[in-house]
């Protein structure tokens, strides 16, 4: 079956296009906000994947195609050549799936709830690690692989 990455990545493109904000629930709300936008476009693009759940690897699994989306969302201003794995090294496949990183970058200051994406790119795990041999042993490492991640233990 064909890719269903490049029509996710056109209806996140619209999306920014259009102004679709990201909706933070409350302040605290850190971690998931950017990934429910991600979703969001999945259902703009009718591509089905499996519920996300905590500490779940890839964050998204696309359902009729062999393919998982990380989401990395990234407040700006802050970090610029980095980015945490939260114990799992960047990889180009997981359990036969084909990964694909999806960073978006909003303010970190924001008056509200809602903010918009920045940037944003979609990238296949070749592109952060090209090494797919690497069984992740949950340690903290700097350096790793071909793109510098910092993972947390």
């Amino acid at each position: 079956m064909t890719s269903q990455i490049p029509a996710a990545f056109r209806a996140m493109d619209a999306a920014v296009a259009r102004g679709e904000l990201i909706i933070r629930k409350a302040r605290d709300d850190k971690e998931f906000h950017f990934q429910r936008w991600v979703q969001a476009r999945l259902a703009d693009a009718g591509i089905n994947h499996d519920d996300p759940g905590r500490n779940r690897y890839p964050d998204l699994t696309l359902v009729h195609t062999a393919e998982g989306i990380e989401v990395k969302g990234l407040a700006m201003p802050g970090r610029d050549a980095s980015f945490d794995g939260n114990s799992q090294v960047a990889r180009p496949t997981h359990n036969e799936r084909t990964i694909y990183y999806t960073f978006g970058r909003y303010p970190i200051e924001t008056q509200g709830n809602t903010f918009p994406v920045v940037d944003l790119v979609v990238v296949p795990g070749t592109f952060l690690n090209a090494d797919d041999t690497y069984k992740h042993k949950n340690t903290s490492t700097r350096g790793f692989g071909s793109y510098d991640v910092h993972l947390a233990s």
